[in-house]
């Protein structure tokens, strides 16, 4: 899902930030532990990653000098291991734990911040508390605006991200919002034909569907058909185009 894409993508962001912050004082063990951990993040690796998250979290309590960033990083990246492996119960406590200590080492509108509160968010709907899912994702657009513009990519993810939970809460009317404001983001940067505008598109169909407005169901459901025809054929067309390997 391109959720996850994303959030993938900040997670390694973070491992190498954690690297280039100079008042962050690791020993050697440290940094080559958050170096293999990165690196497990990079191929796809999240079960072997989970134990080298829980030795970082492990030092960084036995290091009674060490600083609160080394505690909020590290509890960070344990609960966004935890998120990719779709473990929300285990990542929710150590999000609740880590953003306190974000918020005052780096303040709330960094982009660590707001993406350990996306993550919190996803846990919060996963386990059915939507309206403080639903809270936490209108925090993250506001402080993403803020940082990055109304139209960038990921202020576009956290409003789709935001309209999925409240079709999962059952309040469609309100889900149809933010997914149109995803939709247009979408189209602005992409075009009208692109196929990443498909979730955005059949959200958005199931939520017209649920408020009986038929009409506009049928159109995002076609929009959504032709997108997906288009992306079968390229791909068929494209496997039709590989050279065929010599004759052994």
């Amino acid at each position: 899902m391109r959720r996850n894409l994303w959030f993938l993508t900040c997670l390694i962001g973070l491992a190498w930030y954690v690297l280039s912050v100079p008042c962050m004082a690791h020993d050697v063990y440290y940094n080559e532990a958050i170096q293999e951990f990165g690196q497990m993040l990079q191929h796809g690796r999240f079960a072997d990653a989970l134990p080298v998250a829980c030795r970082l979290l492990e030092m960084a309590e036995k290091d009674s000098q060490g600083d609160r960033l080394n505690m909020g990083t590290a509890l960070s990246a344990l609960a966004g291991v935890y998120t990719m492996l779709e473990r929300y119960k285990e990542a929710k406590p150590l999000l609740e734990r880590a953003l306190p200590i974000l918020e005052q080492e780096v303040g709330r509108q960094h982009y660590l911040f707001a993406t350990m509160l996306e993550a919190l968010a996803g846990a919060q709907a996963k386990t059915s508390r939507f309206d403080e899912a639903e809270a936490s994702f209108r925090e993250v657009i506001r402080i993403r605006e803020g940082l990055f513009g109304a139209d960038d990519d990921s202020v576009g993810i956290a409003y789709y991200n935001l309209g999925v939970a409240l079709i999962k809460a059952r309040k469609y009317e309100q889900a149809r919002e933010p997914l149109t404001r995803a939709l247009e983001i979408k189209e602005k940067a992409l075009g009208p034909d692109h196929p990443k505008l498909e979730e955005p598109l059949d959200a958005l169909a199931q939520a017209c569907w649920m408020t009986d407005d038929t009409e506009k169901a049928i159109e995002y459901e076609d929009r959504s058909r032709k997108l997906r025809a288009k992306s079968a054929a390229k791909a068929q067309e494209s496997a039709g185009s590989e050279p065929e390997s010599a004759p052994r």
